[in-house]
């Protein structure tokens, strides 16, 4: 093992540790989601059979769960393991991506980049919380490199029929994991084709239709989220219109981009009113870093592949959350090494008239800033203790439940995970008796509800702070009933 693979495997190896400080108890459920996966992953493995809720979330990350569901019993750590495991691969996959195209880069010090990404994301604020999580970000992260490093790794080569059945593999698994795998697969098959690798692009359509076929047929009938997704998508974009949705979650996702690579939430939070122009900025950056990646120079009418898999996958995905109806800082997770290329990328363009040493600085002072500014988020992370959820009310649930008992809860996931009882997610309905109605039709008997507004009619302005089904829509719709 050289010097570079040493210093690599001892960083995974200081992350890991770092991560495992931030296991605590108490940690899952709060999010709802990591509870529906582990409901689910049990489901499939045959240890639970009461909670059927599977159509509310993609299945790919449920599925990579199942072995470890099946012999983790009771114990959710070996779940929060695999999101650890998958946390640490994907640091390597960063290592050997940008290792190899930093060489046919432009960069004057390629190592340095490649460590500077490497070291920046691995210690960035958010793979400190969600690397321990047992939520699909970590998973969808190493998928959507796996699938960039196949690419890389059949880029000069003759086709080859197993080349083509991996890349589509990589590309569906990626899809089943989160809907956005669909936009790492598009840009793959755009830069082939722009490459004149038409053979390759066709069979690798080829299979990666078959392989997908089943999520969007729902061929296994245990219910496609493929649908849940694209009406999510699909209601805002046609009653509020394209324009209101953009101009309501483009703000979001830019502001998330620059705070969680850059910023952190402690220098957010007291930003204020210069946020959104700190984040404009952020993104010009990036922008004039894509654009620098993907040109040869010399050649602005020429391209290079693999940085332009980057440029269109990273554009597709900001696009896609500019106009998605869900938010949240953990969306950026998947796109943090792309965000640090074009980033560096930039900065080597800013200072290109200067010597190879003056260069190498810049990478040097940008990347140890942006690490000391995460630090001290870190140390928050770490030292911040973990509300407990609700202790009497499961502990009550458990001991007085009946084996006939069903409950209604805006929470159903984690709801089941604490207690064990069947429960299920109320939906909006236009009045009273529609919703009683759809209590009794589900055989409810008891009910665990916040004062959230279940009735559509209650929604008179947006957003609103409503965990219910309607949440998203009613950021972008006026409701007139």
């Amino acid at each position: 093992m050289n010097k570079k693979n040493l210093a690599v495997v001892l960083i995974i190896l200081i992350a890991g540790m770092f991560y495992s400080l931030n296991i605590k108890p108490g940690q899952i459920g709060h999010l709802n989601d990591d509870a529906y996966y582990i409901n689910a992953a049990r489901w499939f493995a045959g240890v639970q059979t009461a909670q059927k809720e599977l159509s509310s979330r993609s299945l790919g990350f449920a599925f990579l769960l199942v072995p470890v569901a099946r012999v983790a019993g009771d114990s959710l750590l070996p779940f929060r393991m695999v999101s650890l495991l998958f946390t640490l691969a994907s640091l390597w996959m960063i290592f050997l991506i940008f290792r190899k195209k930093t060489r046919a880069n432009t960069f004057a010090a390629a190592g340095g980049v490649c460590f500077s990404i490497l070291l920046l994301t691995a210690f960035n604020h958010m793979n400190l919380i969600f690397s321990t999580m047992v939520m699909s970000e970590e998973a969808y992260l190493f998928f959507s490199l796996l699938a960039l490093w196949l690419f890389i790794r059949y880029e000069n080569r003759d086709f080859s029929y197993r080349a083509s059945f991996c890349q589509a593999l990589s590309l569906a698994v990626l899809s089943y994991i989160r809907p956005e795998g669909f936009l790492m697969a598009f840009a793959v098959f755009v830069i082939l084709v722009f490459s004149r690798r038409n053979r390759d692009a066709l069979y690798t359509v080829f299979f990666f239709i078959l392989l997908v076929l089943p999520l969007v047929t729902n061929s296994f009938g245990i219910g496609s989220s493929l649908d849940k997704y694209l009406n999510e998508l699909l209601f805002p974009m046609l009653y509020a219109g394209p324009s209101a949705v953009l101009k309501t979650n483009s703000a979001y996702f830019l502001k998330d981009i620059s705070a969680v690579s850059f910023f952190t939430e402690v220098i957010r939070s007291r930003m204020g009113i210069f946020e959104i122009y700190a984040a404009l900025v952020v993104m010009a950056v990036i922008l004039l870093g894509l654009w620098t990646a993907v040109r040869k120079r010399g050649k602005t009418a020429s391209f290079r592949s693999v940085p332009s898999v980057f440029a269109v996958y990273f554009v597709l995905y900001t696009v896609f959350h500019m106009i998605w109806p869900a938010k949240g800082v953990r969306f950026v997770i998947p796109i943090l090494p792309f965000i640090y290329y074009f980033f560096f990328s930039a900065i080597d363009f800013a200072v290109s008239g200067s010597s190879i040493v003056s260069r190498r600085k810049a990478t040097v002072f940008f990347t140890t800033l942006i690490l000391i500014v995460s630090a001290y988020q870190n140390y928050l992370i770490l030292i911040t203790p973990v509300p407990e959820l609700f202790p009497e009310t499961f502990a009550y649930v458990k001991s007085s439940n009946k084996k006939e008992d069903v409950f209604v809860s805006e929470t159903a996931d984690r709801f089941f995970l604490k207690t064990g009882v069947k429960t299920i997610l109320p939906v909006v309905y236009t009045s009273p008796d529609d919703f009683y109605y759809f209590l009794i039709k589900k055989g409810v008997t008891r009910a665990a509800l916040y004062r959230n507004l279940l009735l559509s009619t209650e929604y008179k302005e947006f957003p609103t702070p409503s965990a219910g089904g309607i949440k998203r829509y009613a950021m972008y719709v006026k409701n007139t009933w």
